[in-house]
């Protein structure tokens, strides 16, 4: 009897195991996604890159955003 409750208990925690692999990827498929379609993996890519690079310029505040770009506030 024993024996029979713990198999029953390892084929739930197997089941839900699938379950959440399943639901991992899906969701994980989704977040590719937008209203548009599908991001092309090379933009994905160049996005990732420029997140690791260092900032070429830091910007304190509106005023020094738009002294950068040749504006005046």
């Amino acid at each position: 009897m024993a024996q029979t409750i713990a198999n029953n208990k390892r084929a739930n925690i197997a089941d839900l195991q699938r379950e959440i692999n399943l639901l991992r990827s899906f969701i994980i498929g989704m977040i590719k996604k937008d209203k548009e379609g599908k991001y092309r993996s090379k933009f994905i890519k160049e996005v990732f890159q420029a997140l690791r690079e260092k900032a070429e310029y830091t910007f304190e505040d509106k005023k020094s955003f738009l002294n950068h770009l040749g504006k005046t506030v």
